[in-house]
């Protein structure tokens, strides 16, 4: 509908398996692919620099913790493109 094409990035391999069934059964294989990896892995590929107009985190910066929010800032501006938006979903308390 909106033309855009999605990556998603996951350590589990388990939740790359239920992503992609669900997918499937949407038939959008053709616009979303997920991959297991590290996402400071992802960020330094060089093919990935400055690709993304969009990056959607949801959850992760818990499980980045406080001592890790530099790496993690840091990977997202290595893949967002500079006119890009970072949306960001954090659970707090």
């Amino acid at each position: 509908k909106y033309g855009c094409y999605v990556t998603g990035i996951t350590l589990s391999v388990e939740q790359k398996a239920l992503a992609e069934e669900r997918v499937r059964k949407e038939g959008l294989e053709h616009l979303i692919n997920f991959e297991v990896i590290d996402y400071r892995t992802f960020a330094r590929r060089k093919d990935n620099r400055q690709k993304f107009d969009r990056v959607l985190s949801c959850e992760m910066i818990e499980a980045v913790g406080h001592n890790h929010l530099g790496e993690f800032f840091w990977a997202v501006e290595q893949v967002l493109a500079p006119d890009g938006i970072l949306v960001m979903e954090a659970i707090t308390t």
